[in-house]
């Protein structure tokens, strides 16, 4: 078997909303990414936080959310304030720190993406903030 697959266009998800994002805090992202004519199967997440954050204790992690449009303008029903509004089935993954250590960045590696369009949402359960600006996730779409 050989590696030719290559990573699409990069997708910026989320940064201004992840500026100072509290302990238990949701962001979504306000692009509705398009994956009708590149049809790529899954994408990598990374998470890269602009200065380091110690995480709590316990099992912290940012929690992924993939929420599809499948009639190309309305998304299923996006998360809200807390976690009784997370929309079942809608999880994807995790991007795990190591309690009461330094978390600068992280990756979800291969999400399965939908053949149209979507949104991601995340929510922090670091145990910490976020740092105040300078955060970004974002999407390397490809295909294996």
């Amino acid at each position: 078997m050989t590696w030719t697959a290559t990573y699409g266009t990069a997708v910026s998800y989320l940064t201004t909303e992840l500026n100072a994002l509290a302990d238990a805090g949701w962001a979504l992202s306000a692009v509705i990414t398009n994956n009708v004519t590149a049809l790529d199967e899954l994408v990598d997440i990374p998470l890269v936080l602009a200065s380091a954050v110690t995480a709590g204790t316990g099992s912290p992690s940012v929690d992924i959310y993939l929420l599809p449009i499948a009639d190309g303008t309305t998304d299923d029903n996006p998360p809200g304030a807390s976690a009784g509004a997370i929309p079942a089935g809608k999880f994807v993954g995790a991007i795990p720190a190591i309690a009461s250590a330094s978390f600068t960045s992280g990756t979800l590696r291969g999400v399965v993406l939908p053949p149209g369009k979507y949104r991601i949402g995340a929510q922090n359960n670091l145990g910490v903030a976020m740092p105040a600006t300078g955060n970004t996730l974002k999407g390397y779409p490809f295909n294996p």
